[in-house]
């Protein structure tokens, strides 16, 4: 969502912006028909889940509003198993026991909020975070001079290769300050799975962007 808003921010304002730097971006490019055909021929289930996704977030419905109907312990104890697992969020914060309790708190907290962005999710993207307008050809007419860095992990649901895709065509069209940047051993929150190395790379766009 952040990426997505940031940019048509900059593509409508880009005198006010010095660098773009799209971290995991939802909506890049519109889905791939044949994809979504394929997942709906796998099993009667794959396109009733299909169907029923697409009325429920058509209508408003989302993530966050699921959480918050389940009963309250469930859905820290879903945050604790995915930071757990998905995060290793014990081994960056070196088993601070205390430090992990607050996240799983804080995330869960998060996560049953209800917010304004939530309320915009399906307005802006199609079940799964397809994109119902794709900000790829809005990155591309971003002005010349404009810095812009896409950042994922290589397991990041919202596809690398799209992020690649766009860098490549405007390297093509004589952009060179360009850059898709993915980290190894990373999902779609590559901040969280590789601090470290998420850090450099948004530390590189901030020097080309104190160019501009």
């Amino acid at each position: 969502m952040g990426g997505l808003i940031a940019a048509h921010y900059a593509d409508r304002h880009p005198d006010r912006v010095r660098g773009l730097v799209l971290a995991g971006p939802a909506g890049v490019k519109a889905a791939d028909p044949a994809r979504i055909a394929a997942f709906k021929r796998r099993s009667l289930r794959h396109r009733f889940f299909w169907a029923v996704a697409t009325v429920l977030w058509n209508a408003g419905a989302t993530p966050q509003a699921f959480a918050r109907a389940l009963p309250f312990r469930w859905s820290p104890s879903a945050v604790r198993g995915y930071a757990t697992r998905r995060w290793r969020a014990l081994e960056f914060l070196d088993g601070d026991a205390n430090a992990f309790d607050a996240l799983v708190e804080y995330a869960a907290g998060v996560i049953m909020m209800r917010g304004v962005s939530e309320r915009s999710m399906s307005l802006l993207l199609k079940p799964l975070g397809q994109a119902r307008t794709e900000i790829g050809p809005v990155v591309e007419r971003t002005p010349a001079d404009l810095p812009v860095t896409f950042l994922y992990g290589a397991h990041d649901w919202m596809s690398p290769a799209s992020g690649a895709e766009v860098v490549e065509r405007m390297r093509a069209n004589g952009r060179a300050n360009v850059r898709c940047a993915i980290l190894d051993d990373a999902g779609h929150y590559a901040f969280v799975d590789q601090p470290e190395k998420s850090h450099e790379v948004i530390e590189h766009a901030l020097r080309k962007a104190r160019w501009r």
